[in-house]
């Protein structure tokens, strides 16, 4: 769809009746004229009709003049002459976005007990960068100062232009003095406890869930009275890693065929504004979808394609047999990704399941030993 560019025109000369029937002869509609006098008279034309016809057939016994362009001609020529103000005002508005997202200036708040500098550290110790764009989750960084500074018991993190702001508040001398339980880091069965201060709440021979407290920070009184005190234990458990995969003899997969179509979206600021669709006819299908920037545009232009790939169900039967040792291999690899750095596997278990005719489980269980002790 072309813009419809006109043009404001004046006619100087005599004879206006045989220019209104050239204008006829091609076709050409002027619109608003106005006698300025007997000699000169304006009017409104189509730019192009303006430039084909009329520059063309121009005579000697008129003058055509444009005394001014309107619509889109007047804002082409007004852009190009202010050329040099838009790159300008451009570049002045990506400093300012650029200057506002840069931390310049630290406001820690609240410290009593805790050094400031101890917070600034935390602070970069997590990403964040003095002089430099930051980007981060509020909430991120202050769960983040919760974790690595112990005396804090709330804090709240904001921005405020180049100005990171950390308002903190100290735990109370309640809050420190409070003793926590001993809990099992894992499931797992107690082999041996002995409890130095506290209450113990499990026994040599328990299996206990991860979560589970083990030993309380108290100790009754005569009274049972809980009185306070520092959970400390000897506890040695066993625990257990697990590897499961699952093999079954008949299999339906859902194949690719080979057949595909393609969907083309040509998007400005996540509107479609040009698109290339076709029926999906494909009773069974997948869907892949990518999306791009359009590079070297001053526009935020995405190109986003989505494939529809057809499938089928096909029934594939497989040997357990043949694929009895790789399963089993595979299972150990899944259970030893289970077992954390600095635990020693020291004994390895492998079952193969058969849940019913057509599904079996192949599972590794390795053993490995944990000790807790914090009575030393």
């Amino acid at each position: 769809m072309k813009i419809d560019k006109k043009y404001l025109v004046k006619y100087e000369g005599l004879n206006f009746n045989k220019f209104l029937d050239l204008c006829l002869k091609h076709n050409i509609q002027l619109t608003d004229i106005k006698v300025l006098s007997n000699k000169e008279i304006i009017f409104k034309v189509c730019s192009s009709q303006y430039k084909k016809v009329l520059l063309k057939n121009k005579n000697s016994w008129y003058k055509l003049t444009i005394e001014k362009k309107l619509g889109f001609e007047k804002i082409k020529e007004m852009f190009f002459k202010r050329i040099g103000l838009a790159v300008g005002l451009v570049c002045v508005i990506i400093f300012c976005v650029i200057f506002s997202k840069t931390t310049l200036n630290y406001n820690i708040t609240g410290c009593e007990t805790i050094d400031k500098q101890q917070v600034i550290s935390a602070v970069e110790n997590f990403g964040v960068r003095f002089g430099k764009i930051n980007k981060f989750n509020n909430d991120d960084l202050e769960n983040y100062l919760i974790t690595n500074i112990p005396n804090i018991s709330l804090v709240s993190v904001m921005t405020k232009g180049n100005t990171l702001c950390v308002n903190i508040k100290e735990k109370t001398q309640s809050e420190v003095d409070t003793y926590d339980y001993i809990t099992a880091p894992y499931t797992m069965l107690i082999t041996h406890i002995e409890v130095v201060s506290g209450t113990p709440l499990v026994k040599v021979g328990d299996v206990v869930l991860k979560g589970k407290e083990l030993v309380a920070p108290y100790t009754v009184g005569l009274n049972n009275e809980k009185l306070p005190c520092k959970a400390m234990a000897n506890i040695k458990a066993d625990v257990w890693f697990c590897g499961n995969v699952d093999f079954k003899i008949n299999d339906t997969q859902l194949i690719r065929t080979g057949q595909k179509i393609t969907h083309s979206f040509l998007m400005y600021n996540n509107t479609t504004i040009l698109s290339k669709q076709k029926d999906i006819n494909f009773e069974y299908y997948e869907v892949e979808q990518t999306q791009a920037k359009i590079k070297n545009f001053f526009l935020p232009l995405t190109f986003k394609t989505i494939k529809y790939y057809e499938c089928e169900y096909k029934t594939i039967t497989n040997s357990l047999l043949e694929n009895q040792e790789s399963l089993l291999q595979q299972s150990k690899e899944i259970a030893l990704k289970n077992v954390p750095s600095g635990f020693a596997v020291v004994e390895e278990t492998q079952k193969i399941i058969n849940v019913d005719n057509n599904l079996y489980k192949f599972q590794t269980y390795l053993k490995s030993t944990l000790e807790i002790n914090n009575a030393s």
